[in-house]
C-alpha cells in the first residue's frame, strides 16, 4: 500500500497490525526476498533514517529513484515524505489501533504480545547518564538509548494505550519520538537554566485526551528517575482559557462539590495524593473566604503516587501494575472532562 516516493516506519507498520512492535515490523523486513514483490525499501526509522546494515546503499538508491529526497546528515522528511496511512494520519502522526489488537483478556487480566517489560538496562542508562551527562557520553550510547530506553517505551504506550482505552476511549496512545508523541525528548532546554546539563535524567511518557494538544490535556503520566517512579492522572497545568473554565466549574453549585467528591475518593487510596495549590491568595474575583478557596488557589489539577521502581517495572505485569494504580484516579480524570473542552 505504500506507494512510490512516500516513506513508512516501522512504527507505523507496527501500530497497523497491532500486536507486534516496531524492531519485529524490523525483522519482518530484513527478511524479505526479492520474489515477494514487498516495497521493503519505502520502511525507515522513526528518526528519518534508512538502517545501518548491508544493502543500505541499495535501499537509498532506491528511494532516490522514487523521488525521495535525502538531507545532508542522510535523514528523510517524514513530514514531506511521509505515507498518509489506512488511518489519514501522516507516518509520524501515526497513532496505536483504537482497539487493543494483539492484546487479549485471561481471567480479568490483560495479556499483551507486544510489551514484555523495561530491561534491566533501562534502569543502569539513567544511572550513568547521572554520572555523564554530556554530550560525547550520550553520543556513544546512542545506540543503548535508543534499543533500552525508546523501543520498550514504545511498545509500553501502544499496550498501555489499549488498556487505558477500556476505561477511557478518548486516551489516543501516540508512539512518536519527536517530542510530538507520548514519549518525552531526553534534550533539557537551557536556554535559560544555570543547570546546562543537556539530558533529562528521567524518562516520562504521557497519554492523553486526543481531542487536544498534548501540553493541553487530561491525560495518564508515568515517570522513571532511578531508583524511583511516579504515575499522575489529571491536568499539570491549564491554559488561561482552561484556568477560567476551572475555576467557574469550582465556584459552581454543582461542579463544585462534584470536584470534591472526587478529589475525596481518589486521595482514599493507598498512596495517592492530589497537587498542591499554586496560588497563595484566592484569585481575584471571588470571595477569600469561599468554601472552596483551597480549590480555586491550583493552576492544574492532578493525583499522583510515587515510590521506588516496582518488581514488575522488567514484567510484562507492568501494564497491570500501572492500570490497578490509575484506575482509582478516573473520578478525577473525568471531572476534569469539563475542563480540558
Amino acid at each position: 500500500m505504500i506507494p512510490a516516493g512516500r516513506v513508512a516506519t516501522y512504527g507505523q507498520l507496527a501500530a497497523i497490525a497491532g500486536g507486534c512492535t516496531p524492531r519485529m515490523a524490523g525483522y519482518a523486513m530484513a527478511s524479505v526476498r526479492p520474489e515477494d514483490n514487498v516495497p521493503w525499501h519505502r520502511v525507515i526509522n522513526s528518526q528519518g533514517r534508512i538502517s545501518e546494515r548491508p544493502g543500505a546503499e541499495v535501499q537509498r538508491a532506491m528511494l532516490e529513484a522514487e523521488g525521495v529526497a535525502f538531507s545532508a546528515s542522510g535523514t528523510i522528511d517524514l513530514e514531506r515524505f511521509g505515507w498518509t496511512g489506512p488511518g489519514g494520519g501522516r507516518v509520524g502522526d501515526m497513532h496505536a489501533p483504537r482497539r487493543a489488537g494483539g492484546a487479549e483478556r485471561r481471567g480479568g487480566r490483560m495479556e499483551t504480545n507486544g510489551f514484555n517489560g523495561f530491561p534491566k538496562e533501562t534502569i543502569e542508562f539513567y544511572r550513568e547518564l547521572v554520572k555523564h551527562n554530556d554530550k560525547r557520553w550520550f553520543d556513544a550510547h546512542k545506540a543503548d538509548y535508543q534499543e533500552f530506553v525508546i523501543e520498550p517505551a514504545r511498545e509500553f504506550v501502544v499496550a498501555m494505550g489499549a488498556r487505558l482505552q477500556k476505561i477511557a476511549p478518548e486516551i489516543v496512545p501516540d508512539t512518536r519520538t519527536n517530542g510530538a508523541g507520548s514519549i518525552f525528548r531526553i534534550y533539557r532546554d537551557t536556554r535559560f537554566s544555570k543547570d546546562k546539563a543537556p539530558y533529562k535524567t528521567h524518562l516520562g511518557v504521557f497519554l492523553w485526551d486526543g481531542r487536544a494538544k498534548k501540553l493541553e490535556s487530561r491525560g495518564f503520566y508515568f515517570q522513571i528517575e532511578p531508583p524511583t517512579m511516579m504515575l499522575a492522572a489529571g491536568m499539570y497545568r491549564f491554559t488561561p482559557e482552561q484556568l477560567a473554565a476551572y475555576r467557574a466549574a469550582v465556584a459552581d453549585p454543582k461542579g463544585g462539590p462534584a470536584l470534591k467528591r472526587a478529589i475525596t475518593r481518589v486521595a482514599g487510596n493507598p498512596g495517592c495524593a492530589i497537587g498542591e495549590p499554586h496560588y497563595k491568595r484566592v484569585p481575584r474575583g471571588f470571595e477569600p473566604d469561599h468554601p472552596r478557596a483551597e480549590l480555586l488557589k491550583h493552576n492544574g489539577m492532578y493525583a499522583y503516587t510515587e515510590g521506588r521502581i516496582p518488581r514488575e517495572f522488567t514484567k510484562p505485569s507492568f501494564v497491570d501494575y500501572c492500570f490497578d494504580r490509575w484506575k482509582p484516579m478516573m473520578p478525577l480524570h473525568r471531572w476534569l472532562d469539563r475542563v480540558s473542552g
